[in-house]
């Protein structure tokens, strides 16, 4: 309001209208949009298709937003250019754009790779619902879909290219993927054997037990490395700048 109600300089109002237009923008964004993309962060983890709206949601707004700072940017520079003005700091602007435009491209590629693990590992995580019901069929069949999902997503993660060299994030998913596969695949093939018995002897009983706390065991390092990896991709390649 109190911009909109500056008075034109020499009767050219151009730049204050661009600024009431981009500030409109980010009000709209900031009380719209990002509430919209809290709503969608709060079912994010619901399913893969949750997850991924939240994602486009996410980068939607904060183009909007990148697209009006430019906007005014320009504004501010044919302006000063008109009236022999000098835009105080525009180097300090170029470089603080240049890194969020790196923030940005390393964000794209993170959430390429993560929609792919997220996929797998919401199936992954059903497959361990379904053992606790100690019932072969369902847990064959959820073994079936877990084993499913990932021969669709492997051969996608590993056409993914390197982010600038950089291949630890991509490497570290497909590792673990890979460790879903053969969860599904051997190990709890053999607990669906086990289960599929029509009585279980105490040595079946500790098969399992020694199967599920391998798994267990195996899991929390290779989810290390993971989170390791993820972490590493942003301190390359962004906060080195």
């Amino acid at each position: 309001t109190h911009v909109r109600e500056m008075p034109p300089l020499e009767g050219d109002s151009k730049l204050r209208d661009e600024a009431v237009d981009v500030l409109n923008e980010y009000k709209t964004a900031f009380e719209l949009d990002f509430k919209s993309i809290l709503t969608l962060k709060r079912k994010s983890k619901d399913s893969y298709e949750a997850m991924e709206a939240y994602f486009t949601a996410q980068d939607k707004a904060e183009e909007k937003v990148n697209k009006a700072t430019r906007q005014l940017r320009k504004a501010q520079q044919v302006y000063a250019e008109k009236h022999n003005m000098r835009v105080v700091d525009s180097k300090s602007d170029d470089v603080l754009e240049m890194k969020m435009n790196k923030i940005i491209e390393v964000n794209d590629y993170w959430r390429s790779i993560f929609l792919n693990y997220f996929k797998v590992s919401k199936q992954y995580d059903k497959l361990w619902d379904a053992l606790s019901e100690q019932k072969a069929t369902p847990l064959n069949h959820q073994r079936n879909l877990t084993l499913k999902v990932i021969d669709q997503v492997l051969p996608e993660l590993n056409r993914k290219p390197d982010f600038h060299g950089d291949s630890e994030f991509r490497s570290q998913t497909i590792n673990i993927i890979e460790y879903y596969r053969q969860v599904a695949e051997v190990d709890f093939s053999k607990i669906v054997d086990v289960l599929n018995q029509k009585s279980m002897e105490q040595k079946d009983v500790e098969e399992v037990n020694s199967i599920i706390n391998k798994c267990n065991a195996d899991h929390e390092r290779l989810a290390y490395n993971w989170n390791i990896a993820s972490q590493d991709l942003f301190r390359k390649n962004v906060d080195k700048e």
